[in-house]
This record gives structure tokens, sequence and C-alpha cells, in this order.
């Protein structure tokens, strides 16, 4: 019977560093070098898919191009994942974007049909959130050009999320390029609406 202990603990371990795994592979590295991106040209011959939507994501923030976008399928899957199954209903789409050069952020998007239910998922994230049970800090409520944003830092970031419309925006950028990051997604996201 003193094996039970160990068995638990090495199973809850094995699951712990498959969820890390998983986190780290889908959202913060979906494209590991030498694998291709959202954003490379495909050589593929055209499909008769639906015309791609507009992408609400900036080409740049803070300085940073844009050098890989989830969208569609993959798109709902990262940002499905990152909500948690339970968190992440009331939107149709979404996107995931990473900036890369003198630095680095990460800017997931998701859209819902109703801006409602783009407020009640911020609702519930925040809650979530303020369990106790994330890698970031308490959410603090701030202000940028008029948009009510939070405010919190967590996995070596700082992060910001807000709801613009039936859009609602979450940017994990490195702390000197933070603000101007922040200021310049409000500005896009205001014309997205």
């Amino acid at each position: 019977m003193k094996m039970r202990p160990l068995v638990t603990a090495i199973v809850l371990a094995i699951v712990g560093a498959m969820a890390v795994w998983s986190f780290w592979a889908n959202v913060l590295d979906p494209h590991p070098a030498g694998a291709p991106s959202a954003a490379a040209p495909s050589s593929a011959p055209p499909s008769s898919a639906p015309p791609a939507e507009s992408s609400p994501l900036p080409p740049a923030l803070a300085g940073l191009p844009l050098v890989a976008e989830l969208s569609g399928e993959q798109g709902l899957a990262s940002v499905e994942e990152l909500h948690g199954k339970a968190l992440g209903e009331g939107f149709d789409a979404a996107w995931v974007g990473e900036y890369e050069s003198q630095g680095r952020a990460t800017l997931w998007v998701s859209r819902s049909v109703r801006e409602i239910d783009a407020e009640e998922l911020l609702v519930r994230m925040t809650d979530r959130i303020m369990e106790g049970d994330s890698p970031f800090s308490r959410p603090v409520p701030i202000e940028m050009q008029g948009v009510p944003a939070y405010r919190l830092e967590g996995m070596g970031q700082v992060h910001y999320y807000f709801r613009s419309g039936g859009y609602l925006y979450w940017l994990g950028i490195d702390a000197p390029l933070s603000e101007a990051g922040l200021g310049e997604l409000v500005a896009a996201a205001k014309v997205v609406k």
C-alpha cells in the first residue's frame, strides 16, 4: 500500500509535464524552427474553401513584425487550449500572432458573434485568474485610450487583455515594449470593431 502515493505522484508529474509541453508547443512556440508557419506562402494548389477572413492581427506591434500567424481551425484550437474548453465557449473565430525581432510578443484574439458573448468570456477569464490557479499575477484594471483593460504579469512577460466590440484581445509582451505595444494594439482594435 505504500506504493500508492508514489504512483499518484508519478502520474501527477507526467500530467503536469504534458500540460506544460502542450501550452509551450501550442501557444508559446506553435511554429518551431524549420516548421512551416501559417504566414508562410503555400505551394499547395488553391482549394475550394471559402476565402479567409480579414485578420485582426496588426502587421507589427512596438516595432516587432508579425512573423507567424494561426487562424481558422488552428487559431480556434490554440485559443480554446489557452482558455480551456469550458472557458472558451462563446466565440466563433480566433487568431494567434507571434511578433519577434528585438523582443517578443504573442497576441491571441477571439471573435464572438455577439458583444455580450465577448464580455461574458472576459468576465469568465478574469474570474478564473482571480482564483489564483494560474501562472499570472492578479489582474489590475487599467485604461488605455478610453478602453478598459487588465494588466498582469507572468511567464516572463507583461500581459494585457481587453474587449473591443465582439473581439477579445490578450497580449503577452516583453516588459520594455509593453506600453507601446498595448497602445498600438488598442488603436488597431478600435478600427477592427
